[in-house]
């Protein structure tokens, strides 16, 4: 902008350029995804994403519920009344360093509630041990009830920390049956007075107050997963609800095909033994999901391929994958990505799960291409290598020793023949479906 100057700890020294690393701890700088000021304001199954400074508060009233809420720095901040029922709060984490970050900054005027929610880092991300929150106002009031860590190392044994002068142990932060896995984590470094015996009077009923928030009660009509056939992808099931109507099957994967349904990213470079391959194009934002995004059953003997974003394989592998083997080759994208491509083998009738991309937003979800495996030939004495083109019927075709009355002409029928001449007696015989003639 003409005539604007930065200066001070506001001074910008981050170069930006394509390819740069916008997400080092170098680079960050304070940007808000949201400010909220309305009063009453709710969300439901939101995700805001951001580093320092992601979600600012600023209505008397707000509610949250199933949302993911995710940063490194103070990234739920401001004030009001406020509560996070069931949310993820997730470190974003730095691609440099590990960093330990805040939850929450509260200012004096209003209250924080965090009941059931879970605190987990970034997968691929380099996350380091934060704190609950820190006091913007001297007399915040923060309470985390029934959290769920991922690990104890997500939260530092201190628990909370100050902030420009005002020190946590005079604020009014509140803790109560913190675990991991089920079992209570060790609070016995928390600062003075915050751990509570009891959940008496945090609760959210208590905070709303006798406002009963639309969504407080709000039981969604169950999600019917959606369905898709391909030919040798048969009831492919989207487990993920949000992003279900993005994914689809298409035939003639190659160059230019478009990889993601949400997402103008299409091929560049293709392996030729790929080129052609049935393909499950899946939803982009299905990168975030922490469970497994669906299954399929395979229609026949195939061989499924999952290209996985370079960033995520050298960051760690998704575990459902660490059964499959690593070809050694790439997809090359249209935005300038690699994809290195895994596979494996599938009788027909078997069920095949695609796992988690690791629920990094760092990076671009996975997409699957599946081929038929060529049935092995059919061998005699004097027939060899004998090749079935007609897949639906191959499992009828057979060779067979000796030309008889009474033999069997086909592996699908009951005819026999009669009447044999004598130089083709005891011949080698190819034993054809008699439904390959369609």
């Amino acid at each position: 902008a003409d005539g604007v100057e930065v200066s001070g700890s506001e001074s910008i020294t981050f170069n930006r350029y394509k390819g740069a690393d916008v997400k080092s701890k170098t680079a960050t700088e304070r940007a808000a995804a949201i400010a909220i000021e309305g009063d009453h304001s709710e969300f439901y199954k939101c995700t805001f994403l951001g580093s320092q400074d992601t979600l600012f508060t600023r209505g008397e009233h707000e509610y949250f519920r199933d949302c993911r809420i995710e940063g490194n720095t103070d990234y739920i901040f401001g004030q009001g009344e406020c509560i996070f029922q069931n949310c993820d709060l997730v470190w974003a984490g730095y691609t440099d360093k590990s960093v330990g970050g805040y939850i929450t900054a509260a200012k004096s005027e209003g209250k924080y509630l965090f009941s059931g929610c879970n605190v987990y880092g970034t997968s691929g991300m380099k996350v380091g041990s934060g704190y609950f929150g820190r006091p913007w106002g001297a007399s915040a009031d923060v309470a985390f009830v029934n959290t769920k860590l991922s690990s104890e190392s997500m939260i530092t044994s201190a628990g909370w920390t100050s902030m420009s002068g005002n020190q946590p142990e005079n604020a009014k932060f509140k803790e109560y049956n913190t675990t991991v896995n089920g079992s209570p984590v060790n609070t016995s470094g928390r600062v003075s007075g915050t751990v509570k015996g009891s959940a008496s009077g945090l609760d959210v009923p208590t905070y709303l107050n006798g406002w009963t928030p639309y969504y407080y009660n709000y039981s969604a009509t169950p999600y019917q997963p959606v369905v898709i056939n391909g030919t040798l992808i048969k009831d492919l099931t989207v487990s993920d609800s949000e992003n279900a109507a993005d994914w689809s099957i298409y035939s003639g994967f190659g160059y230019g095909s478009k990889l993601f349904g949400d997402r103008d990213f299409t091929a560049v470079s293709v392996p030729s033994s790929l080129n052609g391959a049935e393909a499950i194009r899946t939803a982009c934002d299905s990168k975030t999901v922490t469970s497994d995004l669906g299954y399929f059953t395979a229609a026949s003997d195939i061989t499924v391929y999952t290209a996985v974003d370079s960033r995520v394989v050298s960051s760690g592998l998704p575990s459902w994958l660490s059964s499959w083997t690593n070809t050694y080759e790439s997809i090359t994208t249209s935005n300038d990505l690699t994809m290195n491509v895994f596979k494996k083998e599938f009788s027909a009738g078997s069920k095949v799960t695609l796992g988690t991309n690791g629920g990094s937003t760092s990076c671009v979800n996975y997409f699957v291409l599946v081929t038929e495996n060529e049935p092995e030939p059919l061998n005699g004495n004097l027939i060899r290598n004998l090749k079935i083109n007609d897949r639906d019927h191959d499992e009828a075709w057979s060779i067979g020793y000796g030309l008889y009355d009474g033999a069997q002409i086909f592996g699908d029928r009951d005819f026999t023949i009669s009447g044999v001449p004598s130089y083709l007696a005891n011949a080698e015989t190819i034993h054809t479906s008699c439904d390959s003639k369609m």
